[in-house]
This record gives C-alpha cells, structure tokens and sequence, in this order.
C-alpha cells in the first residue's frame, strides 16, 4: 500500500542550512560541522579533497559500500585541508584517496608543500592507514588549465620520495582527449567530472579500492537543465544503480549537503539533492524539468524537500509556489508508483 506522509523536521536544522548561504565559506563550515557529527573509525575508506571530490556519490560508484566515505569540500584550498585533516587523522581510516590543488591556482607552489604537510600528519597520526594521492584532473578552464601538468610531477616525485602511492588519473584522461585537456564528454562545465569521467576514474581507482565500478556502462544520459554542474550531477544519478528497496532521499540543496547513508546508518538512504555553495539550489521549477533523472528504478520509499531558494529570495508568491509542488509531488508519484512517499517541512530560517 502506498503512503504520502508529511514529516517536520525540525532536528535537520543542525545538519542543514537555515537560509541561502551568503559565500562558500559559510558551506564549507556546514559540510565540516556534518563530519564531525560522521567519526571516521578503523574500517573507513576516506575520499579527500574539494568540490571534485564533493560532487562524486563514491559509495554507490564502488556498489553502496558503507565503508566508502566522502569527505570532499566545495571550493576547497590545500591550507583547510591541512587545517582540518585531524577529522580524518584521529579516526585511523582504512585508506585514503586525497585530491586537492586545482582551488589553489593563484598560489600553486603552496600545493605540493602542503600535501607533504598532510601526508607528514597522516603518517604520524595514523600510521596503520594506507594513503593514496591522485594526480589533479585535466581542466579545461583557461586560467587553470596549465596548473595540472605543472604541478602533478612535482606531486608524483613527491609521493616516491614519501613511498606513498600516486595515481595518475590524469594520464588515464588526457589519453583518451589526446592532449592535456579533460574529454569534452565527461565534462558540463569545463571543471567538474560528469559520470562518464567520474566512471573512467574509477576504473583507474578500482584496484586500489578493491571494488570493480558500479556505474552502468551503457544507458542514455539527459541534460535538462541549464547550468552545467546541475547536468553532471544529475548525469551520476541516472547510471548509478537504485535497486528494488532502495530509499531515495530527493530535493535541493538542503538535501544533497547530508551524508544520509551515514546520517542514516543506512547504505540503501540514497541521496539525489540538488545544490550546493555559493547559493545554487534546484528550485522546484527545475526539479519538475528533472526528476526522471533524479528518480528511477523501484525505490521503497522517496523522501522529499525542495522549495526553500524560492521563499528565502521572494521569487513568487507561495500559491504559485505550491502549485509547482502539487506538481512535483505528482512528478513523484507518475515516476515511482509503488513508492511510500514522505513529505518533508521546509525548514525555518535562524533568523
């Protein structure tokens, strides 16, 4: 039987924004103050870095492995990764995959002494942990484009010197480019992986991971929006695989700022959020343009928040705002009949 439920969560207000944030600073703390509420323990295996990092469902890419932890950071730099490594220190992980420096290209000879920083600190701390540096991708943004073939030997020399391992995923990419740029496919706006460079990542990681790619090698990808990172984000959704049971945790960027598997304590709460710092947030109008990338398969039950950007910046009135929410729900309910599906309040603002 299906249920429609309505749900206040006034609890998430300590995981999640409480009005549109100002500046990415004001993110990076949030998604900080989540990990630290998240321990890292023995088995972990943690993904390190900026919004690269950030934006990759890594538990799903390597088949929802509850172990696999993201803990990358929109707009990140070297400086507060080095600053705040001891979230991941003092936990003793598994391993660790860390990829940082693209953010850093105003000052990039601070890169490489800060990595040996981090991996100085990981050693002493948690000398048990096996670590990992992955080469920084190929970047198709002109102002940073040349950062990557300059800095990546250095960070390779690095690694051998520390005898830690370095991953060239930068060679897997601009292989198949055929130059020194990321492959036009894999890529919406010119920085950021789309699936299909996110799968050929992990095709270079797989052996280190010790899991095979989960990401559906075949299948059509839509881009429906018009905001580049919106369309790589939504591309992950659609060739990651939701299977019979699954509970899909929908809605904007309120939404996709949670770690729900690991809020949850569950690897099946899967998250398919849209937004993210600097204030970008899916509006309701373009969840209703995207759901069929958002939501597939025959999840058991679909949580649903969204419509919070439109209050908090007066864009419409609430009566034209919850006429786009019928729809959305109807959206819902069209794409996965079967599903119990649970409303969720818009949560209050601080002030």
């Amino acid at each position: 039987m299906k249920y429609l439920r309505f749900l206040t969560l006034l609890l998430l207000a300590a995981l999640t924004f409480g009005s549109v944030w100002a500046d990415d600073p004001d993110y990076r703390d949030q998604r900080r103050e989540i990990f630290r509420q998240l321990p890292v323990n023995e088995n972990s295996i943690v993904f390190l870095g900026n919004s690269i990092t950030d934006f990759g469902l890594w538990s799903e890419f390597f088949g929802s492995d509850p172990n696999i932890i993201n803990r990358g950071i929109q707009g990140i730099e070297s400086p507060e990764v080095l600053e705040h490594l001891s979230l991941i220190g003092s936990g003793h992980p598994k391993k660790v995959f860390l990829m940082i420096g693209i953010n850093d290209f105003k000052t990039p000879e601070r890169v490489v002494p800060n990595i040996r920083k981090m991996l100085e600190t990981l050693q002493r701390e948690s000398p048990q942990t096996t670590l990992y540096v992955q080469s920084i991708l190929p970047c198709n943004i002109a102002e940073r484009a040349s950062e990557p073939g300059t800095l990546n030997p250095q960070i390779k020399a690095l690694c051998e010197e520390m005898n830690v391992t370095y991953i060239d995923v930068y060679a897997a990419m601009t292989k198949i480019s055929g130059n020194t740029s990321m492959p036009a496919n894999m890529t919406d706006d010119s920085l950021h992986p789309n699936v299909l460079g996110y799968r050929e990542w992990c095709k270079v990681l797989a052996s280190y991971v010790g899991k095979s790619s989960a990401i559906a090698e075949t299948g059509a990808v839509k881009k429906p929006l018009n905001r580049g990172i919106y369309n790589s984000i939504l591309s992950e959704y659609q060739l990651v695989p939701v299977n019979d049971g699954d509970i899909l945790h929908v809605g904007d960027y309120q939404v996709m700022t949670g770690e729900w598997a690991e809020l949850m304590g569950m690897s099946t709460f899967k998250n398919r959020g849209l937004g993210g710092g600097f204030g970008w947030s899916m509006s309701l109008a373009e969840f209703n343009s995207a759901y069929g990338c958002l939501i597939k398969g025959s999840p058991s039950k679909i949580f649903f928040q969204c419509g919070k950007r439109a209050l908090d910046a007066k864009e419409t009135t609430a009566a034209s705002l919850f006429s786009q929410y019928k729809t959305a729900v109807n959206n819902i309910r069209k794409t996965a009949p079967d599903a119990d599906l649970y409303l969720e309040s818009i949560i209050p603002n601080a002030d």
